[in-house]
């Protein structure tokens, strides 16, 4: 059992070893190297508004330590969309696990909701969420995204305990 334990622990060693060397598949940055976390017993909520500051596309997210929630309205019904934590140097990070993304349904509402894997999410360091429009279908194929909304992480409105 011992020697079980033993290799295990070398196995995930390595793998985080390999993971850490090679990076995301997709390209981008962990949110866990992203910096300083969010206390687990705070929840922040954030409203997305349209990038282009014309079209009609709104939402919100809500995080906490452990969950991640959030939801685009007025979004093109069927069609994919992906979000992010961007930086202002524009490097991106997904938010759970990839490919970070949803459908909108027929009534043009899409929601996002994921349970973070470590209590704490780290958004310190990134400037802004975004939700990206992919005209291809397909999320892994990042250089065709569109932004749809997007929220400034500084714009959050702390939710009282009460209201939890």
């Amino acid at each position: 059992m011992r020697k079980m334990m033993i290799c295990l622990a070398f196995v995930m060693l390595a793998t985080c070893h390999a993971w850490a060397q090679l990076g995301d598949p997709f390209g981008v940055e962990f949110p866990a190297t992203a910096g300083k976390k969010i206390d687990p017993n705070s929840q922040f909520r954030y409203r997305f508004k349209a990038s282009d500051g014309k079209t009609r596309p709104y939402g919100w997210a809500r995080i906490n330590g452990t969950e991640f929630n959030s939801m685009g309205s007025k979004l093109e019904p069927g069609k994919l969309y992906t979000i992010w934590l961007v930086k202002a140097d524009g490097t991106r990070a997904g938010i759970g696990p990839a490919p970070y993304s949803f459908t909108a349904a027929e009534n043009g509402e899409g929601r996002y909701q994921v349970r973070l894997e470590e209590p704490g999410f780290q958004i310190e360091g990134f400037e802004k969420m975004v939700i990206y429009f992919h005209p291809s279908g397909d999320a892994t194929k990042l250089d065709d995204m569109v932004p749809v909304l997007e929220t400034l992480l500084s714009d959050k409105l702390e939710i009282p305990k009460e209201d939890k």
